[in-house]
């Protein structure tokens, strides 16, 4: 994996390709949505992060929706 990495091949892709467990890892995908009235807390698949947060960003509603992105550590 870190030779694809130096190569200039993207984190989306070279994670596919280690060949040590600790290489890379995932963490679970916590996804939390507050409203005036309820809260939502989603737990997901980490590894479909980006595919979530470019529908968040399709949706055009940067107005109202606050984005907050933290790791796990």
């Amino acid at each position: 994996m870190w030779i694809l990495l130096k190569l200039g091949v993207s984190i989306l892709y070279a994670r596919y390709f280690r060949f040590r467990p600790w290489e890379y890892s995932i963490e679970p995908l916590e996804f939390r949505l507050t409203s005036k009235n309820y809260n939502f807390e989603f737990i997901g698949n980490g590894f479909d992060f980006e595919r979530k947060l470019d529908f968040l960003n399709s949706l055009g509603l940067e107005e109202i929706l606050k984005k907050e992105i933290k790791a796990s550590t």
